[in-house]
């Protein structure tokens, strides 16, 4: 069955189809920004479909677990978009987190690449294969030959990430999110927040922890 999102079918109303409006509708409007650069809706969808093309050679596709460790950036958003469009889901991993709960995630969530960048790499030395985002972007980026929208094959029922608990009272624990759960909270903020496409949203907390 499909997700009711303010009243709404899946198909007709997800966090994938209001990235693809955003990027239609205003493609030269910054998306998003850190300290050091800043990207356009339609830098954004390329840049993510690149790096896609990396992951999708590197084995990455549906339902692929992913660990992901990077400084906060504006890496971080381009990252899950990639992985999305190839229907993998990330697993957010703290680089100040023990050589040995790194090693546990991976091993538990079955993720044998890691996403990460030069200040994280030394964490995850023979751990799992790793990709270094800031080597992915040395050529000219490309226009993508798809114009389908990104995540276009993924379901509400696919899973968006893993977040492991804390484990203080044991081992932690995966607890998956799917695309349906995303795009119920997404819709929520809208609505509850009256977000408007002339508002700046500035991001506080840790992508390991579980806003949903």
């Amino acid at each position: 069955s499909s997700a009711r999102i303010s009243g709404l079918t899946w198909q007709k109303n997800n966090h994938f189809i209001l990235f693809d409006a955003a990027v239609t509708r205003y493609p030269d409007k910054v998306a998003i920004f850190d300290a050091d650069r800043s990207f356009t809706y339609q830098e954004l969808f390329v840049r993510a479909r690149n790096l896609a093309d990396v992951l999708r050679v590197a084995g990455v596709d549906r339902d692929s677990a992913v660990a992901v460790c990077l400084q906060r950036s504006t890496n971080w958003v381009l990252t899950l978009l990639a992985i999305w469009e190839l229907g993998g889901c990330y697993i957010p991993v703290d680089n100040m987190a023990p050589v040995e709960r790194i090693r546990y995630v991976l091993d538990t969530s079955g993720a044998s690449i890691a996403i990460i960048d030069d200040t994280t790499a030394e964490k995850f030395v023979d751990l799992a294969s790793l990709i270094n985002i800031e080597r992915c972007f040395t050529e000219s980026v490309h226009e993508s030959a798809s114009e389908a929208p990104i995540g276009s094959e993924v379901g509400e029922c696919n899973r968006a990430y893993v977040i492991f608990t804390s484990g203080t009272t044991g081992y932690p624990k995966g607890v998956q999110i799917d695309h349906g759960n995303v795009t119920n909270m997404v819709m929520e903020h809208v609505r509850s927040g009256e977000i408007k496409c002339s508002d700046r949203i500035a991001l506080c907390m840790s992508f390991g922890f579980d806003a949903s």
